[in-house]
C-alpha cells in the first residue's frame, strides 16, 4: 500500500496506485533520487490535467489532481510525501 500525506501537518490525503506514484515520479522533480516528497501548485495541477493521454491512460489519475487540488485549497503550494506501508 502506498499512502499520500500533507508533509506539514503528516494527515494521510488518500492511498495511490503504483502506476499513480510513477507518474508523480516521472513528472515531479526530486532533488536526489531517494526523495519522497513534492511540492504540488496550482499551476502544477492545471499542467497535469492538460495531459489528457496521461488522464486516459492511468487509472484513477484524474481523481487524484482533483484531491490536490482539494488540499491545496487557498494556498500556493502543499508539500506531500508518500510511504509505502
Amino acid at each position: 500500500m502506498i499512502n499520500l500525506y500533507d508533509a506539514n501537518s503528516n494527515a494521510r490525503l488518500c492511498e495511490i496506485t503504483e502506476d499513480q506514484l510513477q507518474y508523480l515520479q516521472k513528472e515531479m522533480e526530486e532533488e536526489f533520487s531517494e526523495d519522497q516528497d513534492y511540492a504540488i501548485t496550482g499551476m502544477l495541477l492545471d499542467y497535469f490535467d492538460g495531459q489528457s493521454k496521461d488522464l486516459l491512460l492511468i487509472d484513477g489519475l484524474a481523481d487524484l489532481f482533483k484531491l490536490l487540488r482539494q488540499a491545496l485549497g487557498e494556498q500556493e503550494e502543499l508539500l506531500v510525501r508518500w510511504a509505502r506501508e
